[in-house]
């Protein structure tokens, strides 16, 4: 029984961990990526650049 409530326990934590972790890398990437959208051109840009790099990466 104490296996089954540590386990649950572990569990709990690394959903939160992970949960917090989001949170800070979207707004790491927010606060990185707004100053770079003054325009709607420098927006496109900056979603074209992002749309490219996952197309690297998934490459």
């Amino acid at each position: 029984m104490k296996n089954r409530e540590l386990l649950i326990h572990v569990r709990c934590w690394v959903r939160r961990w992970i949960s917090a972790a989001a949170i800070v890398v979207t707004a790491t990437l927010a606060f990185a990526l707004v100053p770079g959208c003054n325009t709607m051109e420098g927006a496109g840009k900056d979603v074209e650049s992002a749309g490219e790099s996952v197309q690297d990466a998934a490459n």
